[in-house]
Order: C-alpha cells, then sequence, then structure tokens
C-alpha cells in the first residue's frame, strides 16, 4: 500500500463520538460503585460507545467467567462484550436494528418466548438449558450465548438476570 493510499483509506475513518463517549461516562460514573471502581471495564465501554454512538450497559462481571474483552464491529455498529474462562465464553451482543445478531446458527431443540421486564425474549437451548437469549428494545437488537465444550448453557433465570442486566 502507498503512502497515498494509506492517507486514503485514512481519511474514511469514522472520528469517535464525543457526545457518545460522554454519556457512557455518566452512565456507568452514576452506578453506585466507588468511582472507577470497575476499573478497565468502564474505560472499554466508554471507548466502545465512542465508536458505535451508543451505551451498552451490561454487568461488571459474571461469576465463574474472570476474563472480559469488548470488540466493536464499527461498519456493523455491533459491540460484544465477551466474558469468558478458558474455552468457555458468554457473550452479550448489542447493535442498531432489527436482525439476529446472535451469529448463532445452531438449531435447538427448544424454543420459548418469555417476558423480561417489558421485553418480549427468546430463549433457545437443550435439555432444559438455555444456550441464546434474542431480543429487540426500542432501537436496538440484542443476544446472549453461552458456548461451552460440554454443551451446557445456563437456568432460565440465570439467562434472564443477564437479560435484565444488559442496555
Amino acid at each position: 500500500m502507498t503512502e497515498n493510499e494509506l492517507k486514503a483509506l485514512l481519511k474514511t475513518v469514522t472520528p469517535p463520538n464525543k457526545a457518545a463517549r460522554a454519556a457512557a461516562h455518566a452512565h456507568w460514573a452514576a452506578l453506585a460503585k466507588p468511582l472507577g471502581g470497575l476499573g478497565r471495564l468502564e474505560a472499554m465501554v466508554e471507548d466502545a460507545a465512542a465508536l458505535t454512538g451508543y451505551d451498552f450497559t451490561v454487568p461488571d462481571s459474571v461469576d465463574g467467567y474472570p476474563d472480559v474483552t469488548i470488540a466493536v464491529l464499527e461498519n456493523e455498529q455491533l459491540t460484544e462484550v465477551q466474558y469468558s474462562s478458558g474455552n468457555a465464553r458468554l457473550c452479550l451482543r448489542k447493535a442498531p436494528g432489527s436482525d439476529d445478531i446472535s451469529g448463532d446458527f445452531n438449531q435447538y431443540a427448544e424454543t420459548n418466548a418469555v417476558d423480561v421486564d417489558g421485553r418480549s425474549v427468546t430463549l433457545q437451548g437443550n435439555d432444559g438449558q438455555v444456550q441464546l437469549a434474542t431480543w429487540l428494545d426500542g432501537d436496538y437488537t440484542y443476544s446472549i450465548g453461552i458456548y461451552r465444550e460440554d454443551g451446557t448453557g445456563l437456568t432460565a433465570d440465570e439467562m434472564t438476570g443477564l437479560v435484565k442486566a444488559a442496555k
């Protein structure tokens, strides 16, 4: 790639949304916790908000999943927060629109629609366990997926607790 090609490419990069970053910062600062008490997670969520233009409220931690990463697919305005422990992953996603953003194309034996704080949430899984939750809220679509080597999921109560925390 030539220097001119690189400069042309850099001109197409969307600058961070300062208002969204400020709104995310205000939201996280207002939570009942020590200021900056979530450490790097707060900064990562603020960075994601600056790139996508919206805030994503997620649990500060999930029992059994000590590692947290955040990814932004800027051209799709999708934010993914991934809690992990070894090969086990819990993925929370949010994006504008109404499409299924889960990236999970498994066929599950069980599908149930439940109401979670006024939101119609579709829970999917096998053997009484939930592996995937998807829902719409306002102008956004959400998903939560659990991926473990042994194929186990969460209880419906555990999954709906995570749904309540994601905004």
